[in-house]
């Protein structure tokens, strides 16, 4: 997916509305949010790929200095009419000139929306958040987890009904491009082991409209992968953490769909 495609995606009125009505924290993210909370007392912190705002309320109890960006307008025009009086702003992460060297006590990078970019890309955006980071500043990321991975969540995507000829091919085959996507990535990822894959994710958030689904590629990582790759771009003590908020000690699999990370710069 082309970052025309991507912005055009989450512009969507169909996804703008879906985030815009998500505001609950899942269970790690409250756990990682009360194990922060003090240290980070009205410390200035950078709230990325916000969305909606559903992290929004949550971060801003922990401080006033609070930033939140999205690279898409419509989820900042969304957020600020929730949140009026907070500082929100529709930046790229892969560009953080706005911000100065070492302006952030924590960033927080939830919802794992660091999956949905290129590899590159990916990088671009670790080293950005490690520059706008302070010394000993705190690093939260969400991801997919790859250990969770399990091709009977691709057959839950059944066919669809429609009455549109349209809808009935083109969203059926989207549904059935992703099936082939993830087994036969599964398939090359057993057979070489590797430590992540892109997936073709089918979105459901089109699910009840009247309108074909999307196909978004999606980082898969295992969690020693994602923190030896915070580790060489420049962050310590990484550990990971399950949905229950868990430490992910080494040698343990976990299947629960996202990881979050807690790190240091």
């Amino acid at each position: 997916m082309t970052q025309h495609s991507l912005q055009a995606y989450y512009n969507d009125p169909e996804v703008l509305r879906h985030y815009k009505d998500y505001g609950k924290l899942e269970a790690a993210e409250a756990v990682l949010l009360s194990r922060v909370k003090d240290e980070l007392k009205d410390q200035p912190i950078l709230d990325i790929g916000m969305g909606g705002g559903r992290t929004t309320p949550y971060l801003r109890q922990i401080s006033n200095s609070y930033i939140g960006i999205d690279f898409s307008v419509g989820m900042i025009r969304s957020a600020r009419q929730k949140f009026s009086d907070a500082n929100l702003l529709v930046r790229d992460a892969k560009d953080l000139s706005i911000f100065h060297d070492g302006q952030f006590a924590a960033v927080f990078f939830l919802g794992a929306g660091l999956d949905d970019v290129s590899a590159k890309d990916r990088l671009r955006i670790l080293k950005e958040i490690h520059r706008v980071l302070r010394s000993r500043g705190i690093f939260i990321l969400a991801g997919h987890n790859l250990e969770a991975h399990d091709m009977r969540l691709c057959l839950e995507n059944k066919l669809r009904l429609s009455g549109r000829p349209r809808i009935l091919i083109s969203d059926n085959l989207l549904r059935l491009r992703s099936y082939i996507s993830h087994f036969g990535r599964k398939v090359l990822n057993i057979i070489h082991d590797k430590s992540y894959v892109i997936y073709m994710d089918y979105d459901e958030c089109f699910a009840d409209s009247p309108k074909p689904g999307m196909l978004l590629p999606t980082y898969y990582m295992r969690s020693d992968a994602q923190i030896k790759q915070l580790s060489e771009n420049g962050f310590c003590q990484a550990e990971a953490i399950d949905e229950n908020g868990k430490t992910v000690e080494k040698d343990r699999v976990t299947k629960g769909l996202f990881l979050h990370y807690i790190a240091r710069k």
